[in-house]
């Protein structure tokens, strides 16, 4: 039963996996005129009162997508974010968001960079020591609501044709994936059943058997 139970979480897994290779295309019609991007890897992160910061710019930028384009808790997301395109970008310090709330530099990856910033350190700021250098789960983030520009006219028709093209058969065949998963599991634990009933049901039958000296006296 544990690995009929593996299998169909595995199932499971598989059948959330959304293909977004379209987005490649389609995030460089987006642009801001006010883009945070942190410096990474991140050496160091400031602490002011129950907020932590690092260092970044800030700039004009455009979309893009970053990694693996799978959507799935079995890999870990794209990124989609923003770069630079600023050629002279302002060095500031970015506020950080962490999941864990007093485990920030337990898993520091964990950090996602906000739309807020500081122009400056204040001095009352805490110097976090973390043991490694990492790369935050994001690394940017757009100051407002971005915008298109003229690559709108190529991006977004060449997104549709991946869309359609790669995104919905791979995430079709991924999906697909769940239902032999289950038929191969359920088949296992029904097997498995039968054989741990019929061992339990022999060990009963040899306890309730009485042994050859049973009832004899001394």
């Amino acid at each position: 039963m544990k690995i009929f139970s593996l299998l169909l979480l595995s199932s499971l897994l598989l059948s959330s996996c959304i293909s977004t290779v379209h987005q490649y295309a389609a995030r460089r019609a987006l642009v801001a005129d006010e883009v945070l991007v942190l410096r990474t890897p991140i050496q160091s992160i400031w602490q002011v009162e129950d907020k932590f910061y690092a260092c970044g710019y800030l700039g004009k930028g455009r979309g893009i997508q970053r990694g693996v384009p799978i959507n799935s808790i079995l890999y870990q997301s794209p990124e989609s974010g923003f770069e630079l395109t600023d050629s002279n970008p302002r060095e500031v310090f970015i506020e950080l968001y962490h999941d864990f709330p007093g485990r920030e530099t337990k898993k520091p990856e964990r950090f996602r960079a906000t739309a807020r910033y500081l122009t400056s350190i204040p001095t009352q700021a805490r110097k976090v020591t973390v043991d490694r250098q990492f790369t935050p789960q994001a690394s940017s983030a757009v100051c407002g609501s971005p915008g298109t520009d003229a690559h709108r006219y190529y991006a977004y028709p060449l997104a549709a044709i991946l869309a359609v093209g790669i995104d919905l058969p791979a995430s079709i065949v991924m999906t697909g994936a769940l239902i032999p998963t289950l038929g191969i599991g359920a088949g296992y634990a029904k097997i498995s059943h039968i054989c741990s009933q019929t061992q339990a049901d022999s060990e009963k039958q040899l306890s309730d058997t009485p042994s050859a000296t049973s009832g004899q006296g001394r």
